[in-house]
């Protein structure tokens, strides 16, 4: 039997720091909690319409995202 790789089970699983998370989501629907800190677009090189930012959950950072049509 062959497994399949099912991308909408994997995207809903992502655990960091013990937080579940699924992604892509939009900030605006970013669980209650989470709280997000551009990067100075100076500091990183990034193709057009991409920024990156530091990703807190209560007060902790958790991880840094690509966001991608921020503006």
């Amino acid at each position: 039997m062959k497994a399949a790789f099912d991308i909408e089970r994997v995207r809903k699983e992502i655990v960091i720091k013990g937080q579940t998370i699924e992604i892509p989501v939009k900030l605006k629907d970013i669980p209650k909690g989470c709280k997000y800190k551009l990067y100075d677009e100076e500091d990183v090189y990034l193709r057009d319409d991409q920024y990156l930012a530091d990703m807190y959950y209560n007060g902790e950072m958790m991880y840094i995202a690509a966001l991608e049509q921020y503006k």
